[in-house]
């Protein structure tokens, strides 16, 4: 393999050109076990049948983690719409139609997204040894659940502005979030129980 065509730089990553394949290299910080799920993931998305990149094989380079897979020739939406701005509709129609076939697929064993950000903002947040000592996250977020648990058993509307959550009087642009049902002559103008 060479690496001498890059064809992308990201954060931590750098992708290359090698002919008909494509291989991610990512930095020494990367640990493995993220190269290792970022394939399988990958791989859980091939067995549905869209058309992406096939993974070869993940190896290391030069002491760095790397994913192989093929390289797919073409331009983006957006070259595309640059190029030939008469046909954007058609292209924007092409975009619609390939997200409703994303979307209709399914992938069970595939990591949900709300798992995803729990586990980053979890070890993000770990204290260090350097670091001071803090509320670990999911702590901090089983308190706030109480409190919203015990708003709701005290029939407080909960609603919520722009920073948080307050079980008083929103201000216009608010959106509420109360559980249960108001009748409609409660509903203050922003559709939140006063």
């Amino acid at each position: 393999m060479t690496l001498d065509r890059v064809i992308a730089v990201r954060t931590a990553k750098t992708v290359y050109r090698d002919g008909d394949l494509c291989i991610k290299v990512f930095n020494e910080e990367f640990s493995k076990a993220d190269v290792l799920n970022e394939a399988l993931n990958q791989a859980r998305i091939e067995e549905t049948g869209l058309n992406i990149p096939k993974i070869h094989e993940v190896t290391k380079i030069d002491g760095k983690w790397a994913i192989v897979s093929d390289f797919i020739k073409g331009k983006t939406l957006q070259q595309l719409m640059d190029e030939e701005p008469e046909k954007k509709d058609e292209y924007l129609n092409l975009f619609v139609d390939l997200q409703l076939t994303v979307l209709s697929k399914t992938s069970p064993l595939l990591n949900k997204l709300k798992d995803k950000t729990r586990y980053a903002t979890v070890t993000s947040t770990r204290p260090t040894s350097s670091s001071p000592r803090t509320a670990h996250p999911i702590s901090s977020t089983g308190r706030m659940r109480r409190r919203a648990t015990a708003r709701l058993t005290r029939r407080e509307p909960i609603c919520c502005s722009a920073s948080r959550a307050t079980p008083k009087q929103p201000s216009s642009i608010s959106i509420c979030s109360a559980k249960r049902a108001t009748p409609p002559n409660s509903m203050s103008r922003s559709g939140c129980p006063s």
